[in-house]
């Protein structure tokens, strides 16, 4: 049986993808890279597939199988799928996070946010990669009907304990607060920013050398709100009109 990971383009999943690694396989608490994520929690962007079976790694025999994709659910609906973590983040600090990392320019942002607000999408993602729009991931997702997780990006910032909890008691571990302690001082955004930068300068293989496509960090900033930095009132007021009802229903405001 699959685990899957899924989340729209920079709302966390890497962040989750961590945690998850941690949990399962780094139980006595031991130095780690962005290797082993791409080992131990492999992105099904990158897995190498013979027709619908998937190539894992050797050492993930036996063991639990978690993925990470952007897809929604119909397109990996064909693999043999147990229990769904789904994370969803804030609409507009996910566009501030695109922007900063894709470092669009400031004279662009009103076509982006145009955009984002009438598609809940951006062409890059559509057309490159053909992933869902914000809304239409979401929607495939918890009308799947699989075991499903929603885990809210604010609240792990807010209350990792009790999120990280939710999530080992989610996926049948039992993590202690020892433990949890100790994933989240290991998972410390600083601490994973470090580890980019290490990576990035020592040309190490790893997540952040094949995932970073260009200078900017993919750990970006790790918190709520960034967009009040970013956008004007009125690209404010056009992004939180046009994702009113899913940042309400999934309490996305805080």
């Amino acid at each position: 049986m699959i685990n899957i990971i899924t989340s729209y383009p920079k709302s966390g999943n890497t962040w989750i993808r961590f945690i998850v690694f941690n949990i399962l396989f780094n139980k006595e608490g031991n130095e780690f890279n962005s290797k082993d994520i791409e080992k131990f929690v492999p992105d099904f962007h990158k897995i190498i597939k013979n027709n619908s079976e998937l190539i894992l790694d050797k050492d993930l025999i036996y063991e639990k199988i978690f993925i990470k994709t952007h897809y929604d659910y119909l397109k990996v609906k064909s693999l043999s799928i147990d229990k769904v973590i789904l994370i969803l983040r804030n609409p507009l600090d996910v566009l501030s996070s695109i922007i900063n990392y894709y470092d669009i320019k400031k004279e662009d942002l009103n076509n982006l946010v145009d955009e984002f607000s009438t598609h809940h999408n951006l062409s890059i993602f559509k057309i490159k990669y053909n992933f869902p729009s914000y809304s239409e991931h979401i929607k495939s997702w918890t009308d799947s009907g699989k075991d499903l997780l929603i885990i809210n990006y604010s609240e792990l910032i807010t209350n990792f304990e009790k999120t990280v909890k939710n999530l080992s008691n989610f996926i049948n571990e039992n993590t202690d607060e020892k433990k949890i302690k100790l994933i989240k001082e290991k998972t410390d955004f600083n601490n994973l920013l470090d580890m980019e930068k290490f990576e990035r300068k020592n040309k190490i293989d790893g997540f952040f050398s094949s995932s970073v496509s260009n200078q900017n960090y993919f750990m970006n900033k790790g918190k709520n709100k960034t967009y009040e930095n970013l956008f004007n009132q009125d690209q404010i007021k056009k992004l939180e009109e046009s994702f009113f009802e899913i940042i309400q229903k999934y309490n996305m405001h805080l």
